[in-house]
């Protein structure tokens, strides 16, 4: 599993001037799409970088940030709502109840138990409705050891 983490917003939008590159948008129409002038998206698109985000090879920054949480043996983990989706950080073996804490010490207080979704799980079936479907939506307590790419719905009460 991949996941993208940026080291600030500009990096975020150099992202994405690599991603309308790809889809064939000029340099203009990039510009003007991130609100950023045409010189800033020459110097942040160049043609071999170009190259290497088409055929999907990860960035220095990607390649860092992979060996660093392997160092660390660190997972990452998901909340998904409505209006937010955030990726959270934990060691690998924590459990639901340190995912609950990692959120918020009132949500790990009033832990009852965690909604968990595979991640692939839910990019594959797109939607949280068609992962219950599936019945690929599961039932943990507070032992469950979260795995890298879960994502979780912790219900609670206060």
């Amino acid at each position: 599993m991949s996941v993208k983490l940026f080291a600030d917003w500009q990096e975020a939008r150099r992202f994405r001037a690599l991603e309308l590159e790809q889809e064939g948008w000029s340099q203009q129409e990039i510009a003007e799409g991130l609100g950023v002038s045409k010189g800033a998206i020459s110097q942040w698109i160049n043609a071999a970088e170009a190259a290497a985000f088409r055929d999907g090879q990860p960035s220095a920054l990607d390649e860092v940030v992979r060996r660093l949480f392997e160092a660390l043996d660190l997972i990452s983990f998901f909340t998904a709502g409505d209006k937010e989706t955030r990726a959270w950080t934990l060691r690998r073996g924590q459990t639901a109840l340190d995912a609950a804490e990692t959120i918020h010490s009132d949500i790990a207080r009033g832990f009852i138990r965690c909604e968990v979704i595979r991640w692939d799980d839910l990019v594959e079936c797109g939607t949280r409705g068609e992962v219950q479907k599936r019945g690929l939506l599961r039932l943990e307590g507070k032992g469950y050891a979260v795995e890298d790419g879960d994502v979780l719905n912790v219900r609670f009460a206060i």
